[in-house]
């Protein structure tokens, strides 16, 4: 399966195109409710901007969900470029907005789609594009002075780790489900390997729906050129060069372009 792309920070970029003020911000977000909430945000923020565009795009559990925003601007002018970018630059699970200040000169149609375009482009270049990781985070609160004692746990079970300001993170499915084993959070670890089973299923699904989809590509492929070639001997007048088994073959093809061969086959086993 072709890994996916996301956005590693937060960021904001800002230019100015013929006195118009474009302020662009971008965010990774994980879900529909997310890139909602910091839309809202923003405009919060900016409620004397003459618009505040936006877009997203988010995978979640195999589902995929995108929309883009004019927020006023003539339809298609903003939003859209926004959203040609995200899928341009081949990134998920982020949310871009794009603020406009009016300057007094009007940009055109044109100019506007260059413009929400180039700030979607610099917001997103800005916040750099990594490889996405499908990660929930379980926060469990130590005292500090049994800090040691949550690093010999690990140690001493051999459970791969992290450790960054006193933090320490886990990211290997089994690493994780043996220490929610050995802390006896049993509730924890049961929906834990649930949604590693989800997650898994979704993947075979997945890959097999590609492979379905692939594979129809070249019986597709395949038919066409035969029924091609019995056209191309039809109009030639060769058709009696082919055999009575090829001249079977091609009526059940003719009859039957979208199934395989080995279908065909079948077929002629009962004719």
């Amino acid at each position: 399966m072709e890994k996916l792309k996301t956005i590693k920070k937060e960021c904001k970029i800002e230019f100015e195109e013929k006195k118009s003020k474009f302020i662009g911000y971008v965010k990774p977000v994980f879900s529909k409710e997310e890139a909602e909430e910091y839309i809202r945000h923003i405009k919060n923020l900016h409620s004397d901007a003459t618009h505040s565009c936006s877009a997203y795009k988010i995978n979640n559990n195999g589902l995929e969900f995108f929309k883009v925003d004019d927020d006023g601007e003539p339809s298609g002018t903003a939003g859209k470029p926004m959203g040609d970018i995200i899928n341009y630059m081949e990134v998920t699970n982020l949310v871009v907005i794009a603020t406009r200040y009016f300057g007094g000169i009007k940009l055109g149609a044109g100019g506007l789609v260059r413009n929400y375009a180039k700030t979607a482009k610099l917001a997103i270049t800005e916040a750099e594009i990594i490889d996405f990781i499908d990660k929930k985070d379980l926060i469990f609160e130590i005292p500090y002075e049994r800090l040691g004692e949550i690093e010999k746990l690990l140690k001493d079970n051999n459970i791969e780790y992290t450790e960054n300001n006193n933090t320490y993170i886990l990211t290997k499915g089994d690493s994780i489900a043996e220490f929610l084993r050995i802390l006896n959070l049993t509730n924890f670890l049961l929906r834990f390997e649930e949604k590693r089973i989800q997650k898994e299923y979704m993947n075979n699904s997945n890959r097999a729906i590609n492979f379905e989809i692939a594979n129809m590509g070249k019986i597709i492929k395949t038919s066409s050129e035969q029924l091609a070639l019995f056209e191309k001997l039809r109009k030639e007048g060769k058709e009696e060069m082919l055999t009575k088994k090829q001249k079977e073959f091609l009526d059940v093809r003719m009859e039957n372009p979208d199934i395989s061969i080995g279908e065909i086959a079948k077929k002629l086993r009962n004719i």
